[in-house]
């Protein structure tokens, strides 16, 4: 469940689909930021926290310093943060940020605050550990926290691996492989989709590992010699994924 703060303006997200669903999303008072809910850890739930903030909002917090404080708070009780930012700024003439508003055709102004500096500071944001995500308008923002929640109710070591290594013929030979196999099972092709970025495992491999394990969880759990037992692994490829997928363990416990 996605949690949205009760105040007045982060309570507007709720009309937006599909935040407007309420088995999706529930408003809630939050001590911190304007959205969350838990996400999958390598041992146990994370807290997921989000401020929203539209362009001028982000500005007045920079200029009198309460964005930095807040996020300073979301970061010591949120176990990840994010900074969603919703509207389309540019660049003007003498380095004036410039905003659309909601028409999406005219320009405003934002004082004169330069765009340098706002990017330079979302920059420092982002080096100090919290997550910057820039969407158009309100709607998207909306969409973009119900894409976020979705991508950390999956299995932790799944996350990250779609494209480590995965282009697009990789993808269409692995649909073929399995076809040619018989198989059209979703779950299937998802285990092959995940065995194909795990180090050493070529296509061939990865759709074997797919019909050798019935789930992602056994697939993370299996010892080097449950992965000798795949057709085609050896010895030093069943060590070398057992180790790659130990590493990504520990480096999610580090970030926990």
């Amino acid at each position: 469940m996605i949690l949205i703060d009760s105040s007045t303006g982060s309570k507007e997200l709720v009309r937006y689909r599909p935040l407007n669903n309420d088995k999706i999303s529930c408003l809630y008072n939050l001590r911190y930021g304007d959205v969350a809910f838990l996400g999958n850890g390598a041992e146990r739930d994370l807290t997921i926290g989000i401020e929203v903030k539209n362009i001028p909002d982000v500005v007045k917090g920079l200029q009198d310093g309460r964005l930095g404080a807040q996020l300073s708070r979301m970061a010591v009780h949120y176990d990840v943060s994010y900074l969603l930012l919703y509207g389309a700024y540019v660049c003007g003439e003498d380095d004036r940020l410039l905003y659309r508003c909601r028409d999406g055709e005219s320009l405003h102004a934002q004082g004169k605050t330069g765009y340098l500096y706002v990017e330079s500071a979302l920059l420092d944001i982002a080096d100090a550990g919290i997550v910057v995500k820039t969407v158009t308008d309100i709607e998207q923002a909306a969409l973009w926290i119900a894409a976020c929640a979705r991508q950390w109710s999956k299995p932790w070591l799944e996350r990250g691996v779609r494209f480590s290594g995965f282009d697009c013929s990789s993808r269409a030979a692995l649909k073929h492989k399995l076809r040619r196999a018989g198989i059209l099972d979703k779950d299937e092709y998802r285990r092959a989709c995940v065995a194909h970025a795990l180090p050493g495992l070529g296509v061939d491999k990865a759709v074997e590992a797919a019909l050798y394990f019935d789930s992602l969880q056994s697939m993370f759990a299996a010892e080097p010699a449950d992965w000798q037992r795949v057709k085609g692994i050896g010895k030093t490829v069943a060590h070398s994924v057992v180790d790659f997928i130990r590493r990504r363990r520990k480096k999610s416990e580090k970030r926990a």
